[in-house]
């Protein structure tokens, strides 16, 4: 979040982790995150997969590092109604988004 800072090694990024996760499965991955635009914090991970969704700043790339929001939420708020939306499956998860 905007409040909090990173602390990764020099030996690791955000998408190691998501290398890591997509290496152990034959799904996709969905990464969240809050500053997607050029320099923020996580423009490397919401610009690695199309499968990325931001909880605030969003890249300038239209596909990927979607903001879902209509509603004027953002952080916490934002990332809690995504997890809300994500729904167990035999194979995995799906994520669903309501139509406006």
């Amino acid at each position: 979040s905007g409040h909090s800072v990173d602390v990764i090694g020099d030996d690791s990024s955000k998408v190691s982790v998501v290398s890591a996760v997509q290496a152990e499965s034959s799904n996709a991955v969905l990464v969240v995150g809050d500053q997607g635009q050029l320099g923020g914090n996580d423009f490397e991970l919401l610009s690695s997969t199309p499968l990325s969704l931001s909880v605030d700043r969003c890249s300038l790339d239209p596909g990927r590092c979607w903001n879902l929001d209509v509603r004027g939420e953002r952080g916490a708020v934002l990332l809690a109604r995504y997890l809300r939306h994500i729904e167990p499956r035999a194979s995995g998860f799906k994520f669903t988004w309501p139509k406006r």
